[in-house]
């Protein structure tokens, strides 16, 4: 394998550039990359290994060429060179040299990487990202998973995807999977928890274990079992990722039952003490949450709401034993919030740092439900909602393709980047509807048709949202629990 550069210089110093071409001249060829790195001349002479001087017929222009050998690349140009190339071809080059791999692998060239890409202007201005179903059926060895060079492809391209494919998790592959099914949970910087259970149709599943997993390095484990059960909660997730490293993270399970309490009852995992530990957090007000809603993430608070008194604000890492209720928007339709405990016609959700909340009004009419509703938290410190957007039910224009008289949209997540865009739960169908348009438009259904009653369950939610991080994040040793037993 050999690198060529070539240092271009126009009669200014600050105008000289490096041009590196890499290519590996074996028949196992890991492809041709050639990348100009500008202002880096003035160590030039560093580079020294095999250089001419080629002329070109202008007098002012002079081409420099340098040759380097596999072992006598200075690291500081390795560096230089890596973080300029898309993440998929650095990935392919962990073969070329075990110095590359070496280098790839330190957790400190992704810190590097990632500093360069948030600096660089022609860094990706967004981060791309998928869906994640909900529900899979584990059927022994034969499970599916993220497509490694799929995934590669995704993370290198723009990030403004209208409609990301679907994709499911790397699952255990052992013969004790053979008849479970996997729930994803909650998904947090790149990062999904989810829990099998024994596959019962139409039964609230009690989880029997939670596993972390990282989609992009297929690296899972799980956590250690929680002390009272997880048949009826709700289930919460926390990470603290710092320069491409995971510093620590928080599963949160909050117990969930039909009758209000005047208190709320938390089971928090943490990776600091690889223990599941109990929080009370009492109110003035008899609360319930339903374990049939998923929260949502924003300021480092968990957030649920209570369909009557307002959206619960937790802090398992500053106030644990604490939680901040914030009123629900004026206007909603509280009835039916109220008599049709744990649906989903009402739900909270985040879109880029606001907390937003979408509701289906008269959901249960026979010609389908009334209004769509969107109010936008204007001040996460205080208690105004703005109404974003209302529609009428006979507004709205729907592809030929869907029910057009469903009784109920349910909420599935914002589009991470586009204000106007809202992904639904249309009929068992994903489909996105447009705020500026009017329009709900089918993205279709996973790739098995065959396997949909499998991978479908109405009391979860159809599928998550996952942005993926610039680099795959660390994950220090200590922070995996059965690496402290």
């Amino acid at each position: 394998m050999e690198i060529h550069s070539s240092i271009t210089t126009t009669g200014a110093e600050e105008e000289k550039k490096i041009v590196v071409t890499c290519s590996n001249g074996s028949n196992n060829s890991v492809g041709i990359s050639k990348i100009e790195i500008n202002g880096c001349s003035t160590n030039a002479k560093k580079l020294s290994r095999g250089r001419r001087l080629v002329k070109s017929p202008s007098s002012c222009l002079t081409t420099e060429v340098t040759s380097f050998k596999d072992g006598c690349l200075p690291e500081w140009f390795l560096m230089e060179f890596l973080t300029r190339l898309p993440m998929k071809h650095v990935f392919r080059l962990k073969c070329v040299t075990r110095q590359w791999l070496s280098l790839i692998s330190d957790p400190s060239f992704a810190n590097f990487y990632i500093s360069r890409a948030s600096a660089s202007a022609l860094s990706l201005p967004r981060s791309p990202w998928v869906f994640l179903f909900n529900a899979m059926y584990s059927e022994g060895s034969t499970l599916s998973h993220f497509p490694e060079d799929k995934l590669l492809e995704i993370m290198s391209s723009p990030g403004n995807l209208i409609s990301p494919d679907y994709y499911v998790l790397p699952l255990p592959n052992s013969q004790e999977a053979k008849g479970k099914q996997y729930f994803i949970k909650a998904v947090d910087n790149g990062f999904v928890l989810y829990g099998w259970s024994e596959y019962r149709w139409n039964v609230d599943n009690d989880i029997l274990e939670y596993y972390i997993c990282d989609p992009i390095t297929k690296q899972w484990f799980p956590l250690p079992e929680p002390k009272y059960g997880s048949r009826y909660v709700s289930v919460g997730f926390i990470t603290r990722v710092e320069a491409g490293i995971l510093l620590s993270y928080k599963v949160v399970l909050i117990h969930c039952t039909r009758r209000k309490q005047h208190f709320l009852s938390f089971e928090v995992f943490s990776s600091e003490t690889g223990e599941w530990v109990e929080h009370a957090a009492h109110s003035q007000c008899a609360i319930r949450v339903s374990n049939r809603k998923n929260p949502v993430l924003l300021n480092g608070n968990l957030h649920w709401d209570d369909f009557e008194l307002g959206i619960i604000a937790y802090d398992p890492y500053s106030c644990p034993d604490k939680f901040r209720l914030i009123g629900l928007p004026a206007g909603l339709d509280k009835d039916v919030n109220s008599t049709l405990y744990g649906t989903s016609y009402g739900m909270c959700g985040v879109h880029q740092g606001r907390l937003k909340y979408f509701e289906v009004t008269r959901p249960i009419h026979r010609d389908g439900f009334s209004h769509l509703k969107i109010w936008v938290l204007e001040e996460y410190s205080s208690e105004h909602w703005c109404l974003q957007h209302i529609v009428r039910n006979e507004d709205i224009i729907v592809d030929a393709s869907l029910y057009r008289h469903t009784k109920a949209a349910i909420f599935v997540s914002f589009h991470p980047y586009d204000a106007d865009v809202v992904y639904l739960d249309w009929c068992s169908n994903l489909v996105s509807y447009n705020t500026r348009t009017r329009r709900v438009e089918a993205l279709g259904f996973p790739h098995d048709p065959d396997k949909e009653h499998l991978l479908y369950s109405s009391y979860n939610t159809l599928c998550f949202t996952l942005v993926l991080p610039p680099w795959p994040v660390y994950i220090p040793p200590s922070l995996i629990p059965m690496h402290r037993r």
